[in-house]
């Protein structure tokens, strides 16, 4: 399946594949009709909002921003977590992404990895952690310019500023991924129009998309534990707003859980959901768990809008009338770090979406489910 929607700065990181050609449509799949040399036929029309329904689900679940006021505790089994990264020392990066989309065409599931080092370096008062050495894993032989361009672009990385507290201030180096992506695409796509390329980039390689982006990574693997008095198995709760990625500014009420679960080996595997203790080991780390949840009345009213827009684009003519009676978005990070500098072991971060619309006498369900497993090793 190939989307040109989807295809934000966690999509060039995950090497999720896309032809540029796609701009105005959905997706180019099992349900490709829609959107492409078609009139206003109720067939077409549903196929296309199912897909762009699965294609907006990857776009809004997005991990919130730093939290304050958690609730801590002197008692024995509290934990503080404190960020102290050794400079100049690169943490070599495998992350594996596992992406699953639902739609009226079935289940499709894709499986790609990035390699990479990350090396915190110092920055005037704060740091500057540079991603280099970035490689796709996976067949080495040549494949369709699509294949070329989810390898080439999935090397983009833009490096984070962090500040003092361990919070992420900004990004550097996105002027120069603008300039290699469009070096990727004019070699790959010659015959693609200029306003196509444009839109793409545009989209591709957004540095507001990246910095949200970044924002959750850095949220979920150090800033939000970072300095906090934790209870060994308890979750704190709290409330925050947070904007939309790409798509929309506007801010949407989060609920949100998080706390530090228990001391486990460094070793421990967390794809395992099951609540049993991890490998034999010295239990020397934290298993650390934040989940969001964007409001839901908030989200459906958004996809609903979305999707109406989404039709007018492909297919013309007026918008039907879209309803979205049930939606649902969690995202979760599972880390596996040590509390004396917060060094990760490893790190889960599942992005799910779940629901169903209705549009002309018509009801399907859609979904998204993006896994990324990180493992980190120090060199």
């Amino acid at each position: 399946m190939l989307c040109f929607e989807v295809f934000t700065t966690r999509s060039l990181r995950r090497g999720r594949r896309v032809h540029p050609g796609t701009a105005r449509t959905a997706c180019d799949g099992p349900l490709a009709g829609a959107g492409r040399d078609h009139g206003p036929d109720h067939g077409a029309r549903g196929a296309g909002l199912v897909l762009a329904a699965v294609v907006v689900a990857g776009l809004l679940a997005v991990g919130a921003g730093p939290l304050h006021a958690a609730q801590g505790s002197a008692a024995a089994d509290t934990v503080r977590p404190t960020w102290s990264w050794t400079l100049d020392q690169p943490i070599h990066v495998f992350a594996q992404t596992l992406n699953v989309t639902q739609s009226v065409a079935g289940a499709d599931s894709t499986r790609e990895a990035v390699e990479y080092d990350m090396r915190p370096e110092a920055d005037g008062e704060g740091v500057l952690l540079r991603f280099t050495d970035v490689a796709f894993v996976g067949d080495s032989v040549p494949g369709t310019p699509e294949e070329e361009l989810a390898r080439r672009m999935s090397t983009l990385f833009p490096d984070w500023k962090i500040g003092r507290g361990g919070k992420l201030v900004g990004l550097s180096g996105t002027d120069g991924l603008v300039k290699r992506a469009r070096a990727i695409l004019d070699t790959l796509f010659a015959d693609v129009p200029e306003t196509t390329l444009s839109d793409f980039l545009r989209q591709a390689v957004n540095e507001d998309q990246m910095l949200l982006d970044a924002r959750r990574e850095w949220d979920g693997m150090v800033e939000r534990w970072n300095g906090r008095d934790l209870v060994l198995g308890e979750f704190v709760r709290e409330q925050s707003e947070e904007d939309l990625p790409l798509v929309s500014d506007t801010p949407v009420p989060h609920e949100h859980e998080f706390g530090a679960m228990r001391m486990v080996p460094c070793a421990a595997d967390v794809t395992d959901r099951t609540p049993a203790p991890g490998p034999s080991g010295a239990a020397d780390c934290v298993e650390f768990v934040l989940r969001s949840y964007p409001a839901e009345l908030e989200m459906r009213r958004f996809m609903e809008r979305f999707l109406e827009q989404m039709f007018v684009d492909m297919l013309g003519g007026e918008a039907p009338v879209v309803r979205v009676p049930e939606m649902r978005v969690m995202v979760e990070t599972v880390l596996v770090a040590d509390p004396d500098g917060l060094l990760p072991y490893r790190m889960r971060q599942t992005n799910s979406t779940r629901g169903r619309f209705e549009v002309e006498n018509e009801s399907a369900p859609f979904g998204s489910v993006i896994e990324v497993t990180y493992t980190f090793e120090r060199r």
